[in-house]
């Protein structure tokens, strides 16, 4: 039995937890441990759990902002990545629904300077286009990250790059696919992005703190952002919101976010029909299911269906997850980049659906010519399914073609063992096999061992 490709597959399903209220204890025992908590890897934290349509917890913890010493507050708005994502998705199907654009459309016709005919904008909301990550690619432009690019030198960089593989046949998480998505937007529409969004989304929905990030206009309220270095935190670098536009632009609060939720899930924005096969993961050409639908991921979380988005930025990590079947919806917005606020959100969804997970073991930091030897993909013939290995924020991460898990943190604890910490209904280990200083097998780890042989 292939156990160890059920990695986001569903478990024993928790009935007893979902014929019942979230208690206050165990409101109690959340409050407590991201207090406890949040300092080992932000200076704050926002943290919002609502049920059956009531906020029962909407706190903050720590700093807004070291150098002056500034409370972190509720209402205080942080950067929140890649969530913009699931805005950029709803706003494509809202012009869907005006009649302006078909999700068959090929986005040769907006764009016609891409070169695959068949890459529809279905394949850009799904993240199974092919396109090449702008953001992996050497810019060769000193600075790049502070430098304002117009959308069309995005676009066109990105156009003029064969695909990756045949459009609808994998699952491969791309920032390329949504910041496309933006400029079809403009196109369209013939507004820009953000007008776009403040007039049919944002306004009509009344999210009055949520907005398309400015670093000059005034913002009452913003967070600073902060990364950990050197056993400190330091301020996080600027960064152009021309890099991230639709893909990762917006500012928002944890109460912004939970409307934004309850309008959609309430068809508030779409029609029933068409939200619906947003949160349905897309079905690949070979017929297997991605995580993925339009924008928002949808998993299996300890017998539970989970919907929703995560955010990485420069200085800021967010979360988002609606428990469908639950009423049950979690927010955490934290001011660093620190990838070990993701297991303070893991614990969180933990204490909640009412199961546990043991403590990580201590992780220890690789020199970057340590996790370069790693970097390549790897393929296992007998199930017909690869992993690609890649490095972000001094670790590596793997996405595997079948759909079934992307972004996935390695965590280090020796030199050529790693543990995956954000599969969590099943111990995961990784080992590299080295041979004359370079990878040449990787072997994942559940109830078996599985070998994959480095193909590039």
């Amino acid at each position: 039995m292939r156990k160890w490709l059920l990695l986001f597959a569903a478990l024993l399903s928790l009935q007893a937890f979902s014929q019942k209220n979230t208690s206050p204890d165990e409101i109690s025992k959340v409050d407590q441990f991201i207090g406890a908590n949040f300092a080992k890897s932000a200076p704050g934290c926002v943290v919002l759990i609502a049920r059956n349509g009531n906020i029962l917890l909407n706190k903050a913890y720590g700093s807004a902002n070291l150098e002056l010493d500034v409370p972190l507050q509720p209402s205080m708005h942080f950067r929140v990545g890649s969530i913009t994502k699931t805005f950029t998705a709803m706003a494509i199907l809202q012009l869907m629904e005006k009649g302006k654009l078909s999700l068959n459309d090929p986005v040769q016709r907006y764009i016609p300077q891409l070169k695959d005919p068949n890459l529809t904008i279905e394949h850009l909301l799904s993240q199974t286009s092919g396109l090449v990550a702008y953001d992996q690619l050497d810019a060769k432009v000193p600075n790049a990250m502070r430098v304002e690019f117009a959308a069309r030198f995005i676009v066109d960089t990105v156009a003029s790059l064969p695909l990756k593989f045949t459009p609808g046949s994998r699952f491969e998480y791309s920032n390329s696919n949504y910041y496309l998505l933006g400029y079809i937007i403009e196109k369209v529409s013939g507004q820009p992005y953000a007008d776009y969004l403040q007039q049919n989304l944002l306004d009509p929905l009344q999210l009055k703190q949520t907005r398309y990030e400015s670093v000059t206009q005034l913002a009452p309220g913003r967070v600073q952002g902060y990364y950990p270095y050197n056993g400190s935190f330091w301020n996080s670098d600027f960064i152009s919101m021309s890099l991230v536009y639709s893909a990762g632009a917006l500012r928002s609060t944890s109460s912004d976010l939970y409307a934004w939720n309850q309008a959609l899930f309430n068809n508030r924005l779409l029609k029933k029909e068409t939200f619906e096969k947003a949160i349905q993961p897309f079905v690949l050409s070979n017929g297997s299911k991605s995580e993925y639908g339009y924008g928002l991921f949808i998993r299996n979380e300890n017998g539970q269906r989970s919907i929703g988005h995560g955010g990485a930025i420069d200085g800021f990590r967010a979360w988002e997850t609606y428990y469908p079947e639950l009423d049950l919806y979690v927010v955490l917005l934290c001011n660093s980049d620190a990838d070990d606020n993701a297991r303070l959100f893991q614990q969180t969804t933990s204490l909640l659906l009412g199961t546990s997970r043991e403590s990580p073991p201590a992780e220890i930091q690789l020199k970057g010519e340590v996790l370069n030897r790693y970097v390549g993909t790897y393929r296992n013939e007998k199930y017909k399914v690869s992993i690609k290995v890649y490095r972000a924020n001094g670790r590596i991460y793997g996405d595997l073609s079948n759909g079934s898990g992307s972004y996935m943190m390695f965590m280090a604890l020796t030199e050529t063992s790693f543990l995956l910490p954000d599969i969590t209904r099943i111990k995961t280990t990784a080992n590299f096999v080295v041979e004359n200083g370079k990878a040449v097998k990787l072997v994942l780890t559940q109830e078996e061992a599985v070998e994959f042989v480095k193909i590039d």
